[in-house]
């Protein structure tokens, strides 16, 4: 008597019994939410910039728009199908440590704002957070 080989559970990456699924899951969460985070500053330089035009005529508010739109539908949404959310919960305070650094330095559109010492040790207790969750996870629980 042969037994076939058993199935993986469901929803698991790969397909039925045991072959590679037919695409490469996406990335994981940093790409989209620095994404996230470029295109919101995007539009925050606009404001600063295009201040009293209509919205229409307010390219770079539109450019952000779509890049964060195209960043949420296109990157997002396929990596929380795919990744565990012990993964994608530290990744998210990750995108906000990103977001503090960037307007910090003024890497996007020149925005640069300074942080006070109460932001820095915020932004330290989320940096510790992301460890803690990121190192107190089991490696078992995730495959």
């Amino acid at each position: 008597m042969v037994l076939a080989p058993p199935l993986p559970p469901r929803g698991h990456p790969t397909g039925a019994g045991g072959a590679p699924p037919p695409f490469p899951p996406p990335p994981p969460s940093p790409p989209p939410q620095v994404l996230t985070n470029i295109a919101l500053l995007i539009q925050k330089h606009s404001a600063n910039v295009e201040k009293g035009r209509p919205l229409y005529k307010r390219w770079r508010f539109i450019f952000g728009f779509l890049l964060n739109t195209g960043s949420e539908i296109g990157l997002s949404a396929p990596a929380s199908l795919f990744a565990p959310l012990a993964l994608l919960a530290p990744l998210g305070g990750v995108a906000v440590v990103v977001n503090a650094l960037l307007t910090r330095f003024g890497c996007v559109c020149g925005i640069k704002e300074k942080l006070s010492y109460l932001e820095w040790v915020a932004t330290l207790c989320v940096m510790g957070g992301v460890a803690l969750v990121a190192f107190s996870v089991s490696v078992n629980r995730l495959e």
